[in-house]
């Protein structure tokens, strides 16, 4: 499963696409119409860490409990 998602684009509104982890890790994404730019600023590096993590451990449990092993 990829964990690429997208978000729009604050001057154009277009969806921007971004994998979670490398924006974490300090990578920007760009507007793939205008050119704007996404990044994370430093200080929130920590929170989205924290807040990906428990996604990807709730995410785990609920397929657990399904019994699914595959993904979504």
């Amino acid at each position: 499963m990829s964990d690429q998602l997208s978000i729009p684009c604050p001057d154009c509104k277009t969806p921007i696409p971004f994998d979670p982890r490398m924006l974490i890790q300090g990578a920007q994404f760009s507007c793939p119409k205008c050119k704007a730019f996404l990044g994370l600023a430093s200080e929130s590096k920590e929170i989205v860490r924290e807040s990906l993590d428990k996604f990807d451990k709730m995410k785990s449990e609920v397929l657990k409990a399904k019994g699914d092993t595959t993904g979504f």
